[in-house]
């Protein structure tokens, strides 16, 4: 189960066709304080995480998950993919660091290069 959590529509709707069609098992969320709410987060092998969001940002909710013992691989994505974020959010426990517009056959192989897939 792949969770992607970012507060664009449009962005969620996308990212979850195209993991769908790779037959992967993926589930939206529009905000970290969603995701944190939700009864399947225990299901999740894998996020996709957006950093700007309103309420807790990406790198605030990733420095949570990974402060958890069974925190799941993170994909780090973001619009605004300065060297300094880059840095926060690998830094942070970020298995990888895309920049928005997502290309998905990068996103592909960073996720068939997670342990377990």
């Amino acid at each position: 189960m792949i969770a992607i959590v970012d507060d664009d529509d449009d962005v969620r709707e996308a990212l979850e066709g195209y993991l769908r069609s790779l037959r992967y098992q993926a589930q939206t969320f529009a905000s970290a304080e969603a995701f944190l709410a939700s009864p399947e987060r225990a299901a999740v092998d894998c996020m996709i995480l957006d950093n700007r969001m309103p309420g807790i940002s990406g790198l605030e909710f990733l420095k949570i998950l990974k402060s958890e013992a069974d925190a799941p691989p993170v994909i780090f994505m973001t619009s605004h993919g300065d060297e300094r974020t880059r840095t926060a959010a690998l830094s942070a426990g970020a298995a990888f660091f895309l920049s928005k517009p997502v290309n998905l056959q990068t996103l592909t192989d960073c996720l068939r290069s997670l342990p377990g897939r």
